[in-house]
């Protein structure tokens, strides 16, 4: 099955798709793009391939400046019960110049500020091409209530990003949970 899906469209009108995928022995993300205005997907490659993590709540971006597609995404290690502070926010990018999809390395663009957690990243680009992630952070000891708003940015295209720093304080939606 999948799930967490996100969209982004490049300078042709092609759209691309990422989406987590699972099955019974694994969890993955997989890019697909429709070049007919969504009548067929074809599937493309991963972002990932790592065993020892979880991938989760991928997003998309596409810099049309720079024929560059982008996706951030939470990894979770598999100790993340004992060590909740193994849930992270990784990073890749890949040319939309053509179909051959060879991703960059995975880069780790959270860094585990004070023994926070990351779920939900979000990507933007602004018009001086610079690259924005934003996520939600939260103290794993504490409720899981999403407490603040994390930021980091990459003016090289997701070659090099800031230290993470949080923005602004939330109550997230766990914290209303009953």
């Amino acid at each position: 099955g999948g799930a967490d899906p996100s969209v982004a469209f490049d300078r042709n009108g092609n759209a691309y798709f990422v989406s987590l995928e699972t099955t019974v022995r694994t969890r993955s993300l997989w890019v697909r793009r429709s070049t007919d205005g969504g009548a067929a997907w074809t599937r493309g490659n991963t972002p990932i391939a790592d065993t020892a993590h979880f991938p989760d709540k991928p997003h998309l971006a596409i810099d049309l400046s720079r024929d560059t597609m982008y996706t951030a995404w939470v990894m979770i290690d598999n100790d993340a019960i004992a060590e909740p502070t193994d849930v992270q926010i990784f990073f890749s990018r890949v040319s939309t110049a053509g179909w051959d999809l060879r991703w960059s390395a995975p880069v780790c663009i959270s860094d585990t500020m004070s023994g926070t957690t990351c779920q939900g990243p979000n990507l933007a680009i602004a018009p001086n091409r610079t690259l924005y992630a934003v996520w939600a952070s939260y103290d794993p000891t504490g409720s899981s209530a999403e407490d603040a708003i994390s930021f980091s940015r990459s003016t090289n295209g997701g070659v090099t990003w800031s230290p993470e720093r949080r923005i602004i304080g939330v109550q997230g939606i766990r914290a209303f949970n009953p």
